[in-house]
């Protein structure tokens, strides 16, 4: 059980909600005791347990090759928390919608389950209140951290929440999916967002489990931090015994010395989670207002399946309500043609391309294709993505070279919708 004398006071959990620099974490960690993990715990209030119980997580966490692709997965979790607080809250029917988008369009009220459209006709018809309202379930944020090309990244949605006693086994799961009986998810295939630990120093994650879904726990609000441990010798709760590790680091996260996630009673915090990547690599797209930041957002979560609120509290002065490219273009001036084919299988699969031709005639040596890119130069023009998410690309030079097509290749965005 949890020993109520190791709860950290009210105010100590108020500054670490609002915790963004490398600098702040180890203030907040110097005040609890922790035993160290190079050595046998000695029963202090706290220690370090490995995520996933295993000192070889790196080979689970060190997988994605860019660090914009788990921060993708974070939204997309949020994406599911909002639908699966629907599920609970909602009228209830004996079948589970079959998909993401039937989800959205049977409990959000959302025509067709497209997102995308509606985002559009409601920025056509300057419903911009609309749009704020229905991004507001999900927040991504970037704060200084004091490294330019490294900022802070903050992630909260208001959506089911986890119960600290079911951290383990969700926010802090690796490897297969707990979600593979819930088609109307997103995360059935088992590659979360816990691969963001691997580019930043340190991941505060905050959670209460909405009232309607407690089935009989306590309200309580879990809260840990997980960090990269670089030492080459650390304790094995299974062997009992100090181990050496080959290839550091090992991931762990904060929890109580009986192995519990710390928890709180704290009403003020609403339901749902935050988790905010302190002093993340994000060599490439930092810069949201005059960089590649926003473009990569919206190219990788090209077809969201719920639109979500990007602010910049760097500067204060960028703020976008996000429903993904595909939306933009649906309502852009920059589009002279737009079509949409599908192709069914003998065993009832279907395959939906969308393809828009960007041309201005006002303007004929424009290419505004690249404002739809994931950067201006990227040669990655057909988007194969699954519920929305960008998952894959081909290069223009299959239209350029192989089609022998060069100058539609320069105008020509292509969506391949798998799902």
């Amino acid at each position: 059980m949890i020993n109520s004398n190791h709860h950290i006071a009210n105010e100590d959990f108020k500054g670490l909600l609002d915790i963004r620099k490398v600098n702040e974490v180890e203030a907040f960690l110097s005040k609890l005791e922790i035993d160290p993990s190079f050595k046998e715990p000695s029963g202090k209030a706290y220690k370090w347990r490995p995520v996933g119980d295993s000192l070889s997580n790196r080979a689970n966490i060190d997988t994605a090759s860019n660090s914009i692709s788990p921060i993708i997965e974070r939204l997309t979790n949020a994406f599911d928390a909002l639908i699966e607080l629907k599920s609970k809250t909602q009228q209830m029917t004996t079948v589970l919608p079959e998909s993401p988008r039937q989800a959205i369009k049977v409990w959000f009220n959302v025509p067709e389950g497209d997102t995308a459209k509606l985002g559009a006709s409601l920025y056509k018809n300057k419903k911009h209140d609309d749009r704020e309202k229905m991004s507001s379930g999900c927040k991504l944020e970037f704060y200084e951290s004091d490294i330019k090309q490294s900022p802070t990244i903050f992630i909260k949605d208001f959506g089911i929440g986890q119960h600290p006693s079911q951290f383990s086994s969700t926010l802090l799961k690796l490897g297969d999916s707990n979600k593979i009986s819930s088609p109307h998810l997103h995360g059935t295939y088992g590659h979360g967002g816990s691969s963001s630990f691997r580019f930043c120093e340190y991941t505060v994650i905050v959670s209460r489990r909405h009232k309607d879904a407690l089935d009989g726990l306590p309200d309580l609000v879990g809260w840990t931090i997980v960090r990269k441990f670089n030492d080459f010798e650390i304790w094995s709760e299974k062997e009992r015994r100090v181990v050496s590790i080959k290839q550091p680091p090992v991931y762990e996260y904060l929890v109580y010395s009986d192995g519990a996630v710390p928890s709180i009673v704290f009403p003020e915090f609403e339901f749902g989670t935050q988790i905010t990547h302190i002093q993340y690599e994000a060599k490439n797209w930092y810069n949201l207002s005059i960089g590649n930041g926003y473009k990569y957002l919206r190219n990788y979560l090209f077809d969201p399946v719920l639109p979500y609120r990007l602010e910049d509290k760097r500067t204060n002065d960028f703020n976008r309500n996000m429903f993904g490219a595909r939306s933009s273009l649906l309502e852009s001036e920059d589009v002279a043609y737009e079509n949409e084919v599908n192709e069914v299988f003998s065993d009832g699969g279907n395959l939906k391309i969308r393809y828009f031709i960007l041309y201005r005639a006002d303007s004929p040596s424009d290419r505004p294709l690249k404002n739809y890119l994931d950067r201006e130069n990227s040669r990655n023009t057909i988007i194969i993505t699954l519920n929305g998410q960008r998952h894959g690309a081909f290069e223009k030079s299959l239209i350029g070279k192989e089609l022998r097509l060069p100058n539609l290749s320069e105008c020509l965005l292509v969506q391949i919708d798998i799902d």
